[in-house]
């Protein structure tokens, strides 16, 4: 009996040993828990981490501002039916207490959620009253949410500021730029914006040209817009351009405009186009020195006579002669 006593004491130590050396599965499982905004939110923070500071970044943080799963950017800001009740009361219920640093919730609705975002972008871009830098990526999510024109055209004002302090703005903003203009139909918004690179900085990417296309042919009835070919001074920049190009498809595109010139030709008059004429219809002096130098472009690549005689009957020809640099 004592030896069966003294077997089961030598065993229960070394069992108590091998416990006391050798961490548990259990132990493992909560070395692993870490303080993500995820868990302090499931815990019941009242505060988020730093890790979830979305609308402040160093030089060389890019960071997305929010995850990607939080939906497509393209989503229309417009409600279901389903839903409208909801969204209509969520858009107006005050805004809850948050760290300016946090993002508003989705259940706030998406106008001060906007506004939120335009009141960051504002005091870094034009009032300066922070140097927290708003992460690149809020530019997505401001055009996504942006439920009419009046406030995409208050995107657009602070496009040249974020190019003045030298920051890019993240890939595809143009392409949704250009899905939200479609959407909210004023594709003539975005036409403006991609037309004048040098004030906003916007690049036009073959995806958001589509997009702008597609909206200008659908809205065309609005617009009215007069073909190309209705302008003299258009036609013959446009034929200069074709032909400087010089590929095969752009001479063949220039070849199919030339009849067109000469129609225009033949209906204006050359005196009125005169240099000599300081009458400021249907152009004035500046354009009407454009125009001589794009005839006189065109006149060394189509050779035609009807051409040349006009040329001569406005006095461009002497005006090109005389050598000096095109304006």
């Amino acid at each position: 009996m004592a030896s069966v006593s003294a077997t089961f004491r030598h065993a229960l130590r070394r069992s108590l040993t091998s416990h006391a050396t050798r961490p548990s599965p259990t132990l493992w499982h909560a070395r692993a828990l870490h303080s993500t905004p995820v868990v302090l939110k499931k815990k019941g923070k009242g505060s988020a981490s730093e890790a979830d500071d979305l609308f402040g970044e160093s030089e060389a943080d890019s960071e997305e501002l929010f995850p990607s799963s939080s939906g497509d950017l393209f989503t229309d800001a417009r409600p279901s039916k389903s839903s409208s009740s909801s969204v209509s009361a969520s858009s107006t219920q005050p805004i809850p207490p948050h760290r300016p640093s946090v993002p508003l919730p989705r259940s706030v609705g998406s106008e001060p959620r906007f506004e939120e975002m335009i009141k960051v972008l504002h005091a870094y871009l034009v009032d300066k009253s922070t140097t927290t830098i708003p992460r690149s990526t809020m530019w997505l999510h401001i055009i996504n949410v942006a439920a009419s024109r009046e406030h995409l055209e208050r995107v657009a004002e602070l496009f040249p500021k974020w190019r003045d302090v030298k920051r890019p703005f993240p890939p595809h903003t143009a392409d949704h730029f250009a899905k939200r203009c479609e959407r909210l139909r004023c594709p003539e918004l975005a036409l403006k914006i991609f037309s004048d690179h040098p004030k906003y900085g916007l690049d036009l990417t073959f995806d958001a040209a589509r997009v702008v296309l597609h909206g200008l042919q659908a809205s065309r009835p609005r617009l009215q817009s007069p073909p190309v070919t209705s302008d003299l001074l258009c036609t013959t920049m446009l034929l200069r351009a074709l032909n400087k190009d010089g590929s095969e498809e752009s001479l063949t595109v220039a070849r199919t405009l030339v009849p067109a010139l000469e129609k225009l030709l033949n209906k204006a008059n050359p005196r009125t186009y005169s240099l000599q004429n300081k009458a400021q219809r249907p152009h004035g002096a500046k354009e009407k020195k454009w125009l001589a130098w794009t005839l006189n472009y065109l006149q060394s690549h189509i050779g035609e006579e009807w051409l040349k005689q006009w040329m001569e009957a406005s006095g461009y020809a002497a005006f090109t002669a005389k050598g000096l640099a095109p304006p």
